[in-house]
This record gives structure tokens, C-alpha cells and sequence, in this order.
């Protein structure tokens, strides 16, 4: 397989980094956080903190179900950016990486806290945290490289 290329590093570094952080911010929320949170501008942008239970914007769900889901999206995204790596593409491989490294964070919270904690809040956005940002910036940039390759093979 040869050297681990520049940009493999760069988005293992890229995601454990943006990991690490959303880590500590969730720590801080939890431990060090007064009750009316932190807010910057009243309305538009702060800190507070929110436990969601359930999946995305708070939909319940089982959690045997909801586990199984996320499992499955983290063994899906390795496999695919073992696959990426051993054909030569490596394009994918950095937001396949920000979606692994979001959801094991978040799975990591279901374990420790029993929930994942949120605690960004940014104007009327769902309160959030750095690991569905990194999810879901994972996945629209997988979705521009699926676009950009459908366009440019003609499929």
C-alpha cells in the first residue's frame, strides 16, 4: 500500500483535532456550565446545555434501534474509506473521517452521559454541538464529490 499520503494525515489530523475539541466543549457543558448557559449575543449565539435522547432535532427513537443505526453508519464509513484508500481515491476520505469522528463522539456521549450533549446555540438553529457540524459538513462534502463524479464520468 505504500506511504500514508499528506492528506490522510491532514484529515485524521483535521478530525481528531475538531474530536478533541468538541470533547472538551461537552465536558465544560456538562461540569462547568451554569444553568442559564453563556450567551455572546442574547438571541443569535451561545452556550447552553441540552441532552438529546433521541436522533436528530430530538426524534425519539429506541436505542437498541438507535445504537444499531450508529454502529452501523461508523462501520459503514471505515469500510468505505478502507476502500477509498486502497483503490488510490483518497478525495472521500476526509469527510468520510469527519462523519466517523462526529459519531463516535456523539456515541461516545450516549455511553458516558446516557444522551448526547448539545450545547451550541446559534440564532433559531436546534441547539447542536461540534460533532453534528462535523457529520453533517462530512456529508454535504461527500455529496459534492458524488455530484462532482457523477457529472465529470456522465453516471
Amino acid at each position: 500500500m505504500g506511504r500514508v499520503s499528506g492528506r490522510v494525515l491532514l484529515g485524521t489530523g483535521i478530525a481528531l483535532g475538531f474530536f478533541i475539541i468538541d470533547r472538551i466543549g461537552k465536558w465544560l457543558a456538562v461540569h462547568e456550565l451554569s444553568p442559564d448557559g453563556l450567551f455572546l449575543f442574547p438571541g443569535i449565539a451561545g452556550i447552553t446545555l441540552r441532552e438529546n435522547s433521541g436522533i436528530a432535532y430530538g426524534i425519539a427513537i429506541p436505542p437498541t434501534i438507535l445504537m444499531s443505526l450508529v454502529i452501523g453508519l461508523i462501520i459503514f464509513c471505515v469500510g468505505a474509506a478502507v476502500a477509498c484508500h486502497h483503490r488510490g481515491s483518497i478525495r472521500p476520505l476526509i469527510p468520510l473521517m469527519l462523519i466517523v469522528a462526529g459519531a463516535c463522539s456523539n456515541l461516545l456521549d450516549r455511553f458516558v452521559y446516557g444522551a448526547v450533549v448539545d450545547w451550541l446555540v446559534l440564532t433559531s438553529w436546534p441547539v447542536f454541538n461540534i460533532a453534528d457540524a462535523m457529520i453533517a459538513a462530512g456529508a454535504v462534502w461527500l455529496g459534492i464529490l458524488i455530484v462532482r463524479q457523477k457529472k465529470t464520468h456522465g453516471y
